[in-house]
């Protein structure tokens, strides 16, 4: 298997076997460089309010951090026809 050029060597120990793994790169290396999509509510998966709260709190440190955050479903996404799906 042929490994990207910029891949990182990982090497991970799990109880007793090793393996190697290689990762790419990241494109971004600061939180200010990602977009990034939310959906936290959706009548199709209820959410409680707490746990609303806590994502929403982690929402706004991603846009205090610059991070580009969009709201809600993109654009001709309809989630409810994708649950049979997943």
């Amino acid at each position: 298997m042929r490994r990207h050029p910029t891949a990182r060597r990982l090497t991970l120990r799990v109880s007793r076997t090793e393996r190697i793994v290689y990762l790419t790169v990241p494109r971004h290396t600061e939180l200010r460089e990602f977009r990034i999509g939310v959906v936290l509510e959706d009548p199709a998966v209820p959410v409680s309010s707490e746990t609303t709260a806590v994502l929403a709190d982690a929402v706004r440190a991603c846009e205090r951090a610059g991070a580009t955050v969009t709201h809600g479903w993109p654009a001709g996404i309809r989630f409810e026809a994708l649950i049979d799906t997943y």
